[in-house]
C-alpha cells in the first residue's frame, strides 16, 4: 500500500528511483541506496524491463553513454523522476515515466534563453516548427512550459 504524499520506498519496500549529480540513487524499505550498492533482484528487474522495452532502449542509445554506464543512464532516464508512483512496486511489476528527446528537440532546449524567432534562425529552421517542437515536448513530457522543459532536461544530464 502507498500512503499519499510520501515518497515510494520511504517506509516500504518498493523502490523509487532517483538522479542527483548525476548520479543514480533510490529509496528502498526507508533507505537511500547508491547504484553500486543495488541488490542483484532490483538489477534484474531493470535488465528485464530494458528486454520488454526495446524503444526506450533504442532511445537511450541515442544519448550516446559508455557501455559501461548504459543501465545507470537508463534508469536516470527511464525511472529517475521522484513521481509518488513507485518504480518497482511491491509485486516487482515496474512503472517509469521517460521521456526521450529527439536531436532538434535537444538543439532547442539548449538554445533555451533565446527567442523562438533567434532559434529558428540559428538552427535554419522556421519558426512554426520551433513552437511544434515545444509543443511536442510540452506533450511528451506534461510539462508546462520551456523552462520547465529545460530544467528537466538540465537535471536528467541531457542538456
Amino acid at each position: 500500500m502507498t500512503l499519499p504524499n510520501l515518497i515510494p520506498g520511504l517506509v516500504d519496500k518498493s523502490v523509487e528511483f532517483f538522479g542527483h549529480n548525476m548520479e543514480v540513487y533510490c529509496i528502498h524499505d526507508g533507505r537511500t541506496i547508491e547504484y553500486a550498492a543495488f541488490p542483484m533482484w532490483m538489477r534484474e528487474i531493470i535488465m528485464q524491463h530494458m528486454e520488454t522495452n526495446p524503444h526506450l532502449v533504442a532511445a537511450v542509445r541515442r544519448e550516446k553513454v559508455d557501455f559501461s554506464d548504459f543501465v545507470k543512464k537508463y534508469i536516470y532516464l527511464v525511472f529517475g523522476r521522484i513521481d509518488g508512483i513507485p518504480d518497482i512496486a511491491l509485486d516487482g511489476s515496474t512503472n517509469h515515466e521517460f521521456f526521450a528527446f529527439s536531436k532538434r528537440e535537444i538543439d532547442i532546449l539548449r538554445l533555451v534563453h533565446l527567442t523562438d524567432k533567434e532559434i529558428a534562425e540559428r538552427l535554419f529552421i522556421s519558426r512554426e516548427t520551433v513552437l511544434s517542437h515545444w509543443q511536442n515536448m510540452r506533450r511528451s513530457t506534461g510539462l508546462n512550459n520551456k523552462i520547465q522543459l529545460a530544467i528537466s532536461a538540465s537535471k536528467r544530464g541531457i542538456i
